[in-house]
């Protein structure tokens, strides 16, 4: 009868050898989440991190900046991760690297800027233009029979504003009138619409007038 042998030398070695790269992967994750974590909320390692493992230095001169001129009359509004900035009846429009994308003629000296979501409502203060701008280009304009005071848009583009303090008027995203609510004893400090385009609320304040 013969007897046989295996030899399990080599087995053992690489069950050796499996275990030792799973820990090692294992400590590697823990390392990782834990720099991450420390790199999130800690300012001193972040710094640390920045200079001396990620080589970022970053100075004021490798910030995306847009130069303005001083001597130019210039109004500045922010939305949707863009800036845009009227000077001289032209609407520049910026994205968040500093570029301009586009530039609009917008006959408007004193605006008063209202956005959300996409749309940006522009309008003259104490006159009667008002835009709607969305994606770079000037959905409509026109012109109303009042002074504007205040404006507010919804997510849907609907433009609620304020006419002569007592004067509400609703305008839709085709810049089609839609209503006009007339305050007899009061006027008119804002306006708001709801989001499922429903909804008028105004906020109206009493005063005595002599």
């Amino acid at each position: 009868m013969k007897y046989y042998t295996f030899k399990t030398e080599n087995k053992k070695k690489f069950h050796i050898k499996h275990w030792i790269i799973i820990s090692i992967v294992i400590i590697l994750i823990i390392l990782i989440g834990v720099l991450t974590y420390l790199y999130s909320k800690n300012e001193a390692v972040r710094d640390f991190l920045d200079k001396n493992i990620l080589r970022k230095d970053i100075t004021e001169e490798d910030l995306p900046k847009i130069e303005i001129n001083p001597e130019i009359e210039s109004y500045i509004y922010a939305y949707n991760n863009q800036i845009v900035i009227l000077q001289e009846n032209k609407l520049q429009i910026y994205n968040s690297d500093a570029r301009k994308e586009h530039e609009l003629e917008i006959t408007i000296s004193n605006p008063l800027f209202e956005s959300n979501n996409r749309f940006l409502a522009i309008a003259e203060k104490d006159g009667r233009k008002l835009y709607l701008i969305s994606k770079g280009n000037i959905l409509w304009q026109m012109d109303l029979d009042g002074n504007i005071s205040k404006i507010n848009i919804n997510k849907n583009g609907y433009i609620s504003l304020i006419l002569s303090e007592n004067i509400i008027v609703t305008v839709n995203p085709e810049g089609k009138e839609l209503f006009r609510t007339f305050l007899s004893k009061t006027y008119g400090v804002d306006t708001d619409i709801s989001d499922d385009n429903k909804y008028l609320a105004i906020a109206e304040c009493i005063t005595s007038r002599n």
